[in-house]
């Protein structure tokens, strides 16, 4: 870049001045614009790269989201499949259980019929002996 002191004596001189900043900027233009062009492939190809990437993590994002969304269901049936398991269980249980009542009541019955038999027949007896 151009100094101060020099800037002050190109003022002096405006045709010297205007040469100087040419040869400035062809100097930059040669100097610098293979580095440009080459910052810029550089900038390209970390763009591509980037771009790559970035579909990449799209696309895991967008398994995920999917998996997400099997496991949820997954979840939803099997919490299903439990209640209705739960439900099964407390109607079989129920169901036994009238039948255990059952059975107990048939065999209370049961036995009680053979008892009140012979009491019956003595008390008839002991009714038919006194009538005698």
């Amino acid at each position: 870049m151009l100094s101060c002191a020099a800037g002050s004596q190109l003022a002096n001189h405006p045709t010297k001045a205007l040469a100087k900043q040419v040869r400035w900027i062809l100097q930059c233009k040669t100097h610098h614009y293979p580095q440009l062009v080459h910052d810029i492939r550089v900038a390209k190809c970390q763009e591509e790269v980037f771009k790559r990437r970035e579909e990449g993590l799209k696309k895991k994002d967008l398994e995920l989201q999917e998996s997400l969304i099997r496991f949820s269901k997954f979840l939803q049936e099997n919490d299903a499949k439990r209640m209705h398991a739960l439900k099964k269980a407390q109607d079989e249980r129920k169901t036994r259980e009238e039948k255990e009542r059952e059975v107990e009541q048939l065999v209370r019955d049961h036995i009680h019929i053979p008892l009140v038999q012979p009491i019956t027949r003595q008390v008839a007896a002991m009714l038919s002996s006194c009538a005698a």
